[in-house]
């Protein structure tokens, strides 16, 4: 009986933690959207959240907006890939601000 509660708790918990992978990158979709909006605060925010979620789906989204027009997008923009902390990001931040 013990092996059957422990079985099935594991498998509770390996579903649990899909459906809050499944979520984050569905989260992460829509933030990535939102960098394109014509909205800049749109825009900063979405760069913001993304620095929450982590996600490293986002990364060369967010090497994008390091480009944007507005100036706050960019500094979320480098902020959230910094906190991601991929390699992929180090040289086009280095150009942005060398």
């Amino acid at each position: 009986m013990k092996r059957l509660i422990i079985i099935t708790t594991s498998l509770v918990f390996v579903l649990c933690a899909g459906a809050r992978i499944w979520a984050q990158s569905d989260y992460t979709s829509k933030l990535i959207g939102e960098l394109k909006d014509k909205n800049a605060y749109v825009r900063i925010r979405a760069a913001r959240e993304l620095g929450r979620a982590r996600d490293p789906l986002s990364i060369e989204f967010l090497i994008d907006a390091l480009k944007d027009e507005h100036p706050r997008v960019r500094i979320f923009a480098a902020r959230t890939l910094g906190k991601i902390g991929d390699s992929m990001a180090v040289k086009p931040l280095i150009l942005k601000n060398g």
